[in-house]
């Protein structure tokens, strides 16, 4: 646990010798200490934080919640609050920093403990799963198929770049949230049928399906471009069906003759 770097923010200094001698107990040695808003930014700018351990009310302009604001945004850092008050005012307003928790002052050692360990823990995870979507994503994005992805209930959750193109949609990030259809407005209805027929399928069936119909879109650039679809269904690791991939394939001239 030496690695791990930990800033704790608190302005009372009885509270703060009795939670490093908590924290060195947990085994965490490496522990920064502010007294104020302001210190605890300083010092999360010069030397990145693996946890902070923020105390609400601070002396200063800055309060823990608006120093928490502010360092969050320089990076990802999981927040949990010390407090001496848990009103519904103050935790909605705790909740706007999307915190991992607060403990209630004097804190629980064992508490204590175990909110720092689940921080650290949900944070590792969140960070492997952010870096996983951002390499989905970027393999999307790159390769040269049109690739429409869909949710459950059949919204768009991400359209790369090429099928943007191909529907005419140049702003396709814009897409994020809406109805399947909505993207196929500018496309004849027979593409629009066979595509909402083709993804209902995979979705109710759970099976990758191909459709060899040769459909043709007209863009600004490139002319006609000529394509056929398949879709396959995307499945969690508890095999629970979560949406579709729609792949929009360009097929050459020697492909169709």
């Amino acid at each position: 646990m030496n690695n791990i770097k930990i800033l704790l923010v608190e302005d009372d200094k009885r509270l703060t010798r009795l939670l490093q001698i908590y924290l060195k107990d947990f085994g965490y040695e490496n522990v920064s200490i502010a007294a104020s808003g302001t210190d605890a930014i300083e010092l999360a700018r010069k030397t990145r934080q693996d946890l902070l351990i923020m105390d609400i009310i601070l002396e200063g302009t800055i309060d823990g919640i608006q120093a928490a604001k502010e360092i969050r945004s320089m990076y990802d850092v999981p927040v949990i609050y010390l407090t001496g008050f848990s009103d519904d005012a103050m935790l909605d307003e705790l909740k706007r920093t999307e915190p991992y928790g607060y403990i209630l002052k004097p804190p629980d050692p064992r508490h204590l403990k175990i909110m720092i360990e689940v921080a650290l823990y949900k944070n590792n995870i969140e960070k492997k799963l952010k870096e996983s979507e951002m390499w989905f994503h970027s393999a999307l994005k790159s390769i040269s198929d049109g690739v429409i992805v869909f949710d459950r209930s059949g919204k768009i959750k991400f359209v790369n770049p090429v099928a943007g193109f191909m529907m005419d949609c140049n702003e396709h990030e814009n897409s994020f949230g809406i109805e399947m259809l909505e993207l196929f407005n500018n496309v004849d209805k027979c593409l629009r049928d066979d595509v909402k027929s083709l993804v209902s399928n995979v979705m109710n069936n759970a099976t990758y399906i191909k459709n060899d119909n040769i459909y043709t879109v007209s863009t600004k650039n490139k002319g006609a471009i000529k394509f056929n679809i398949e879709a396959t269904p995307i499945i969690d690791d508890k095999e629970n069906l979560i949406g579709a991939i729609l792949f929009l394939k360009s097929v050459t001239a020697k492909n169709i003759s």
